[in-house]
C-alpha cells in the first residue's frame, strides 16, 4: 500500500513492508526534496545582486566590471600576487558596496537567508511528522523516538552546491532544541548489522 503527497519541492511517499521480526510491520517513508526548489531564495538574491552590481558605479566602472577585472585565482593563469595587487587598488570600492553604504544589499541578503531557513523549516517539520512530532512544538514525553542521521558525505552532480551539510546542521540543532535525541550513525555498521532499525533523513526515512 502506498500513499503520496507533494508540497512545493517536497514529495512524500509512504509504504508498509515486512520487518525482519516475524509478525511485525514496519512503515517506510521516503521524503524527496528538490534541490532547485530549496535554492529559489538564493537564486532570487543572486539575480537581484547581479543587476545591482551592473548598475552601481564607482567612477566610470561598475561593480560588476571591477570584479571581472580581478585576476584569476584558479586555472593555468592564476596568480595570487596579481590578485592581491589588483585588490589593493579596488578593494575599498568593493568593501563599500558590500558592507558599508549598501543597506539594500544587506537587507536582501538577510531576506534571502530568512527565506532559505523557512524552506529548511518546512523540510524539518515534514521529517518530524514522520515520528508524530512537529517543528512547531516540543517533543511530548510519550514520544520516545530517537533520531539517527547518517554521517556520510554527499556531493551534487548538478551545478548547484550540495545542501547536505547545511541542512544537517539546521535539522540537528532544531530537533535537539525541541527535546529530541539525535545521534550520528556510521553506514558501515548499519550494513554489518542490518537487524538494527534505522532512520534516514536524506531521501529515505524508515
Amino acid at each position: 500500500m502506498q500513499a503520496e503527497g507533494k508540497t512545493g519541492g517536497v514529495e512524500e511517499t509512504q509504504a508498509k513492508g515486512t520487518h525482519e521480526v516475524p509478525g511485525e510491520v514496519q512503515k517506510h517513508t521516503t521524503l524527496a526534496v528538490k534541490q532547485k526548489a530549496v535554492m529559489q531564495a538564493t537564486f532570487k538574491y543572486r539575480r537581484w545582486l547581479q543587476v545591482r552590481k551592473d548598475t552601481t558605479t564607482c567612477g566610470t566602472e561598475s561593480i560588476a566590471s571591477i570584479e571581472r577585472s580581478l585576476p584569476a585565482l584558479r586555472g593555468p593563469n592564476a596568480s595570487v600576487a596579481n590578485y592581491e595587487h589588483r585588490l589593493q587598488v579596488v578593494g575599498d570600492n568593493l568593501e563599500k558596496f558590500y558592507n558599508e553604504s549598501s543597506y539594500a544589499v544587506k537587507r536582501h541578503r538577510w531576506d534571502s537567508q530568512k527565506a532559505h531557513n523557512a524552506e529548511y523549516s518546512i523540510i524539518t517539520d515534514k521529517l518530524l511528522k514522520m515520528i508524530s512530532g512537529s517543528a512547531g512544538k516540543p517533543r511530548v514525553e510519550a514520544n520516545k523516538s530517537i533520531i539517527t542521521v547518517g554521517l556520510g558525505q554527499f556531493t551534487s552532480k548538478s551545478r548547484l552546491s550540495s545542501l547536505h551539510s547545511s541542512f544537517l546542521s539546521f535539522f540537528v540543532s532544531k530537533a535537539r532544541s525541541l527535546g529530541y535525541v539525535v545521534a550520528g550513525v556510521n553506514e558501515y555498521y548499519q550494513q554489518e548489522m542490518p537487524h538494527l532499525p534505522t532512520i534516514r533523513w536524506a531521501g529515505e526515512h524508515s
